[in-house]
């Protein structure tokens, strides 16, 4: 009788394990499958934000409306002209550094719910470096830009590039401008 009790006790134990067992395997394999579809987004979107990072540098940010946009991008045109007018007065940049993205998805109840790439660089100009950021989400199969943001190292020597291309306007038009 008594081998027959820690028979029945050895066997409760065992599936026990077994079941602790499948659900670890379960639990590595999900995240395992997470972790794979955050490295796979990184892959898509870090060529889609170096072209789009060159393209505006070089030229201008796209206008408000434009495809490039998430639907849930708050930017109004007023924002799009001053990065315009920011990057333009600080020229042709040096160098552009190498974009560093990260990816996570966010499971909620709310609208912007989904995968996000988020990428971070440095562009070195003469006046300053200038951190740029930006966050794409995806919509759909397309990724799309949420936000876009550039920062100056040196506000002072930007405010100094500023005043001086003033200082040259008026000069050349003769009459003093407003600020």
């Amino acid at each position: 009788m008594t081998q027959e009790i820690s028979a029945v006790k050895s066997k409760k134990k065992f599936s026990l394990k077994k079941i602790f067992g499948v659900l670890f395997l379960l639990l590595f394999a999900g995240c395992s499958w997470a972790l794979v579809g955050v490295f796979k987004n990184i892959g898509v979107v870090k060529p889609l934000n170096a072209e789009f990072v060159a393209r505006v540098l070089s030229d201008k940010m796209p206008p408000v409306g434009d495809e490039i946009y998430s639907k849930h991008n708050p930017s109004t045109e007023a924002d799009v002209s001053s990065v315009n007018r920011f990057i333009t007065t600080l020229g042709k940049p040096d160098s552009i550094g190498e974009m560093s993205c990260s990816g996570n998805s966010n499971a909620s109840t709310s609208e912007l719910s989904g995968q996000f790439v988020s990428c971070a660089g440095v562009v070195e100009y003469a006046v300053s470096p200038v951190s740029l950021n930006t966050r794409w989400y995806k919509e759909g199969e397309a990724w799309k830009l949420l936000w876009f943001g550039l920062s100056i190292q040196d506000a002072n020597a930007y405010a100094d590039l500023v005043a001086a291309e003033k200082a040259e306007a008026e000069e050349e038009s003769g009459t003093p401008t407003e600020e």
